[in-house]
């Protein structure tokens, strides 16, 4: 659905996105407003997946205390968090999801003001996120069979992951007219459709190679056309998240590297390796796809926990 038919689709509901006065309602004003989500605001699919799943369980309980739409107000929310004892994660997105489907109603016009507009989203804990060495990262690669088209595919989405620091949704995203090997370049669409172009190694490429030679053997005997670069063994189209997430921890298991490992672990050591090794904080910014340089600015923590990992471990007066 393109912008024009989804924005009249969304003013055509109007009152069912207002009052909901049956479940088939309910239903349809969350289809219709993550197609708005999705096609006028630009989020991805993880994105609106969490938005639809935290609205809709607290408007659940807001229509099973018999509160509709219309009489909600901050303080049901509050009431709602702190009965529910949801983690400051969970907490967190519920807020942002009723803020923004507050805000998604008075683009509706069907509020003159966003009562939740203001609802302070506290501060959470700060993370510190393990470093992982590149000697890590190489049991990992190494943990896949390459003779198998299974493995050599896997092997071959964690090289990219590592290579270039995508996010997840992005390489389930990657179609075969992405990778440009003439060029060594890899086109990625990240959030909100911003599309940026990536160096890719010698190492990279070589496994790129060698995988598309072999790709056609994931379907057997079905024939598919699919353009999908990495496609599901199961159903030959795109790779969900959660399948990419199960691939990372067979070969974390394997490898026996840390059980905390996870898919965004590629994102962050390939980060913290360039930094360790001198890259400008800019250049990891671009590469990353970062819009703020704060978000980047982990990585220097990264960065300087190692150190005071290695300070504390070789020290002799530590």
């Amino acid at each position: 659905m393109n912008h024009a038919e989804t924005r009249e689709r969304v003013n055509m509901s109007r009152q069912t996105d207002w009052c909901f006065e049956t479940a088939a309602d309910f239903d349809n004003a969350l289809d219709t407003y993550a197609d708005y989500l999705r096609d006028i605001g630009g989020r991805n699919d993880a994105t609106i997946a969490w938005h639809i799943l935290y609205l809709g369980r607290f408007l659940r309980h807001a229509l099973s205390q018999r509160l509709t739409p219309q009489m909600l107000r901050p303080s049901h929310l509050i009431d709602y968090l702190r009965e529910k004892r949801l983690s400051y994660s969970c907490a967190n997105k519920t807020r942002i999801a009723v803020k923004a489907w507050f805000h998604y109603l008075l683009d509706l016009r069907c509020l003159r003001d966003n009562l939740f507009q203001d609802l302070p989203c506290p501060k959470g804990p700060d993370k510190c996120y393990r470093f992982y060495t590149p000697q890590e990262i190489n049991r990992l690669l190494a943990a896949c069979d390459t003779q198998r088209i299974i493995g050599l595919r896997d092997r071959t989405i964690l090289e990219v992951l590592y290579d270039t620091g995508i996010r997840s949704h992005e390489l389930c995203g990657l179609h075969l007219t992405d990778v440009d090997m003439h060029n060594a370049t890899l086109r990625v669409r990240g959030k909100r459709h911003r599309e940026r172009m990536l160096p890719l190694n010698q190492g990279a490429i070589t496994w790129l190679r060698n995988y598309l030679t072999r790709r056609s053997e994931l379907f057997g005997e079905r024939k598919s056309a699919t353009a999908v670069l990495f496609p599901s063994s199961l159903t030959g189209g795109m790779m969900r998240n959660t399948t990419l997430w199960k691939i990372v921890k067979k070969y974390v298991r394997a490898a026996g590297i840390d059980p905390a490992f996870t898919t965004h672990s590629l994102r962050h050591a390939f980060a913290s390796h360039l930094m360790e090794n001198g890259a400008d904080l800019r250049v990891v910014q671009l590469l990353l796809g970062h819009t703020v340089a704060a978000t980047t600015q982990l990585y220097t923590q990264l960065r300087d926990n190692h150190l005071e990992e290695l300070h504390r471990r070789y020290h002799p007066r530590a």
